[in-house]
């Protein structure tokens, strides 16, 4: 923004110049013979009869205007990636809470069910360890979920747009795309 301001008072500056500066001064000239000094005013400017300072006008207005056109990539960059943590945000959020309300709890049913089975003697030890994993990745699933709808909400609160990818044995990394407010 600073630079747009300096490129549009630039402009205005070009602007109000059309007409070059005066120049004046005195002068003195003294010669050998005596008696023979001589004293004047000098007036000296340039005579504007076809440019009127059109080229720095032209220019100074050509900067300004690829400037406010820099601007508005930076803008819609900006937007964009706004709109792109936002989308992934909503989408983390209704992943977490889908998980919570309707398969977490399925699992930990289907976990009691085979518990009380396996007590009882209908299902094998296989079957058990089998509903135990289940569990744990629907919940591992869950936290992930949480976890990206809170970086996001955090990214989006702050202003820096980061690029966070989890692993399958949850080592985190991010990169630092933008940092920038306009």
């Amino acid at each position: 923004r600073a630079e747009i301001l300096r490129s549009q008072i630039q402009l205005r500056r070009q602007e109000v110049e059309p007409y070059p500066d005066i120049r004046t001064g005195p002068s003195f000239q003294t010669g050998t013979v005596s008696h023979t000094s001589q004293y004047w005013l000098t007036i000296e400017f340039n005579i504007p009869v076809w440019n009127l300072n059109q080229g720095n006008i032209r220019s100074a207005n050509a900067t300004v205007k690829e400037q406010l056109a820099e601007l508005e990539v930076i803008r819609n960059e900006l937007n964009r990636k706004t709109a792109e943590v936002f989308a992934k945000h909503v989408a983390a959020r209704e992943r977490a809470e889908r998980i919570r309300v309707q398969i977490l709890p399925n699992a930990e049913r289907a976990l009691h069910l085979i518990q009380d089975a396996y007590v009882k003697g209908q299902f094998d030890v296989n079957r058990l360890l089998e509903s135990q994993r289940n569990l744990a990745e629907v919940s591992s699933d869950y936290f992930e979920a949480a976890e990206d709808a809170w970086t996001t909400a955090a990214e989006l609160a702050s202003g820096q747009f980061v690029q966070t990818t989890t692993t399958k044995q949850g080592a985190f990394s991010a990169t630092l795309e933008i940092n920038a407010k306009v």
